[in-house]
């Protein structure tokens, strides 16, 4: 049922694209007013040709506006584009904004965009150069699908800087993946169906992680979701058939639809907010709610009984588990689990190695 939703709400977004209406033209482009003072390109009566420039700044009726935005779709299936400038004005880049533009070859985006869209750049077949900004903090799944541009960077995870945008090529067996530090956002789809990944590292820094970026990594037994995130998106860990435990931060406050759907090996959940994060429909459909033990604050127990999606759990226990709770000792080196239980032969996950006086994260 909820796949039949999607390619409604898909089909249905396609529609408007072409559908809405814009606020005014100057020299040939289309605009929508977003505020007193900004405004946003957007599609219009005719198709943009040639070379085009935005203008940092546009004046209607009056009135100066900053030019702020490239709206979702707003040059899609432009065939015949050949160039665009970008002023630095511009902060955001939406969904398909150039998707299907044929000939356009290079694009330089301004420092200050911090946000790409979902396919904004997607089947660009002439596209070979991208100027990313160094502070990008969010690039949607699919952005430069089918360019020659993403299919001539090497197999491997794929960086734009301080965003993790992609796994291309094929896994090896058993990949353990350790996302570098410094990352803040995971796109969408970014391991999608990556079954041969074993084990993932996502260090604090990530306070973003796109909805399916994990979806069907069937290899995948554990993950600890970095304090920090605040939602975990639709079906992000869908059919992630052998995750046995997963670990939620105080930090998350809501989990959308689907997003653990078709985890049917889940034995832990490990959550630590102490008010019960909401739940959209189907969060944990197909996970054994009957024998998978559901992990809160001590105290909190009641909270999570009474709350949607989260009371459906037949064994709710209040603990308070942790590193806290282990014992430092001189040389050898000790291992724990994420819920601090020591673990004597450690192999493929992420472990508390306690070491004298040292702790520390590692993946194995």
């Amino acid at each position: 049922m909820h796949t039949l939703k999607h390619i409604i709400t898909a089909a249905l977004l396609l529609c408007t694209a072409t559908a809405f209406a814009y606020d005014f033209e100057v020299n040939g482009i289309y605009y929508n007013i977003i505020s007193d003072s900004e405004v946003e390109v957007t599609s219009g009566d005719n198709k943009y040709v040639g070379d085009i420039v935005i203008p940092e700044q546009v004046t209607h009726e009056g009135i100066t506006y900053n030019v702020v935005a490239i709206r979702f779709y707003a040059f899609d299936v432009c065939k015949k584009l050949t160039s665009i400038t970008l002023p630095e004005s511009i902060t955001e880049i939406g969904d398909g904004a150039f998707g299907s533009c044929y000939e356009l070859t290079s694009i330089n985006i301004p420092e200050n965009v911090s946000r790409i869209g979902g396919g904004a750049f997607g089947y660009c077949m002439k596209l070979t150069s991208v100027t990313m900004p160094a502070n990008i903090s969010y690039i949607g799944g699919g952005a430069f699908d089918r360019t020659p541009f993403y299919e001539n960077l090497p197999d491997g995870i794929v960086y734009f800087n301080k965003v993790l945008y992609s796994y291309k090529g094929e896994m090896p067996e058993n990949t353990s993946i350790s996302i570098k530090d410094g990352t803040v956002s995971i796109s969408p789809n970014a391991f999608r169906y990556c079954s041969n990944l074993i084990a993932v590292n996502i260090p604090n820094t990530v306070k973003t992680i796109g909805k399916e970026a994990f979806c069907g990594c069937t290899g995948l037994k554990s993950v600890e979701i970095p304090n920090g995130v605040t939602i975990i998106e639709q079906e992000v860990f869908g059919s992630c058939s052998s995750l046995k435990t997963i670990t939620i931060p105080e930090s998350v406050t809501s989990l959308k639809g689907y997003a653990m759907i078709n985890c049917s090996a889940l034995e832990h959940i490990y959550n630590h907010a102490k008010t019960p994060a909401y739940c959209s429909e189907g969060v944990f459909e197909n996970v054994p709610a009957e024998t998978c033990v559901l992990h809160v604050p001590a105290g909190h127990i009641e909270a999570y009984q009474a709350a949607d999606g989260w009371k459906d759990f037949a064994n709710i226990v209040g603990d308070q588990a942790g590193i806290e709770d282990i014992t430092t000792a001189d040389a050898p080196a000790e291992y724990f689990d994420m819920r601090g239980m020591k673990v004597t032969d450690p192999t493929n996950g992420i472990f508390i190695k306690k070491q004298g006086n040292t702790t520390e994260k590692v993946l194995l």
